[in-house]
């Protein structure tokens, strides 16, 4: 299938500009959610659109609203829900010193 992986670091928001350019020719970008990011993320949906740079965006679904092509998330709610039943299924089984016939 031959996917190859590039890190490119971005330290200021002219950064993207470059980077974004050049993957415009050669394929797409992921980009994970962080404080820089959502700080730039107008900027950074523009220059894909710009570029026509297929990038997914990680984080909450702002950029999906503002216009980035798709996003993802974890659903913290189904997180949630999940380990409430994990935990309520390990409560109902019995202690490991009353499932033995074994005294203290």
């Amino acid at each position: 299938m031959g996917v190859q992986i590039d890190v490119a670091p971005v330290v200021e928001p002219a950064d993207f500009d470059p980077i974004l350019a050049h993957l415009g020719a050669e394929g797409g970008v992921i980009f994970e959610s962080d404080a820089f990011l959502d700080d730039n993320l107008k900027l950074v949906i523009d220059l894909a659109a710009r570029y026509r740079v297929p990038a997914i965006y990680g984080g909450c679904g702002a950029s999906a609203m503002a216009g980035g092509l798709i996003s993802y998330n974890l659903d913290q709610l189904a997180q949630f829900r999940q380990a409430s039943l994990y935990l309520n299924r390990k409560r109902s089984l019995p202690l490991p010193h009353e499932a033995c016939n074994c005294r203290p």
